[in-house]
């Protein structure tokens, strides 16, 4: 490799140098006290809503008593928002202990974000399982369908707060720092897929000038990723996603490429995205 050219390129035939990059992973960190915290925020918040769950299954049970069988239905799926709601709140208590712990194994978080929304499931499992007691009262059709909806909340529940809490930890971190790496860019992109995902997963990334990036708009969607310390010292994570709408109007995401670059890139990528610039610097 010649002195002139960065230590993050290499080289390869012909004449535009391409950046070396590894696939993205994880940093895997997962601090005790930073788990505790995730865990404690979330029991904190887990127990009252547990509470607040039960006493919205009671008051379903009494509506229930006085309406008709379409209005019942209604309430039902009233209830199951409702919990699946309260749930929400868990899972936002372990989002800010993930941030604030540094938790950055997906695998453990993905497991507190479950734990923590079962000790509200179990909550309010144990108040209706004595509240049916001190009644002393037959389970009707109504009381077990109520239990099927809070069944299905709570169960959907947990399987949302374990992906949110594995997504959360994912999210880059500079090991150096230790910090969590925020967005320097994110930019829409009108690209033939094949195309952006072979010059990001290459390093390959200068004949990207030969296009206009500087629109911001298309399906595809580019993130860049940078430790606010270290800027270009440090390492720069470049994530490509496909942004789709359903017939029906729901937005989808799925990530196409995930890479890890040196932090020279960052001078290549400013350029990129310049509006008027269509060539990046040459490499000094």
């Amino acid at each position: 490799m010649s002195d002139d050219i960065p230590a993050g390129y290499a080289e390869e035939p012909g004449p535009a140098p391409r950046f070396d990059t590894v696939p993205y992973q994880p940093d895997g960190g997962c601090p005790p006290l930073g788990l505790l915290l995730t865990l404690l925020l979330m029991v904190a918040v887990a127990v009252p809503a547990g509470w607040a769950g039960s006493a919205v299954l009671t008051l379903v049970w009494n509506l229930i008593a006085v309406i008709g069988f379409f209005e019942e239905k209604l309430l039902l799926l009233l209830l199951l928002a409702v919990y699946f709601g309260l749930s929400m709140l868990v899972v936002l208590a372990g989002t800010l202990g993930v941030r604030w712990g540094k938790v950055r194994n997906p695998t453990v978080a993905g497991i507190a974000g479950l734990s923590g929304v079962g000790v509200m499931v179990a909550t309010t499992a144990y108040l209706e399982y004595h509240a049916v007691l001190a009644a002393n009262q037959a389970i009707g059709e109504a009381d077990v369908m109520a239990y099927i909806a809070y069944g299905l909340g709570g169960i959907g529940s947990m399987v949302f707060a374990f992906w949110v809490l594995r997504t959360k930890a994912s999210a880059p971190f500079c090991g150096e720092c230790r910090t969590w790496k925020v967005k320097r860019m994110s930019r829409k992109l009108d690209l033939a897929p094949e195309k952006l995902l072979r010059a990001i997963r290459t390093g390959d990334i200068v004949p990207l000038a030969d296009y206009d990036l500087s629109r911001d708009r298309g399906l595809l969607v580019l993130n860049v990723a940078v430790c606010p310390t270290c800027g270009e010292a440090g390492t720069v994570d470049v994530q490509v996603q496909e942004v789709t709408t359903t017939p029906k109007g729901h937005k989808q995401v799925k990530e196409l490429a995930h890479v890890s670059y040196p932090g020279e890139v960052l001078r290549v990528l400013d350029a990129l995205f310049e509006p008027g610039a269509p060539d990046p610097p040459a490499p000094s």
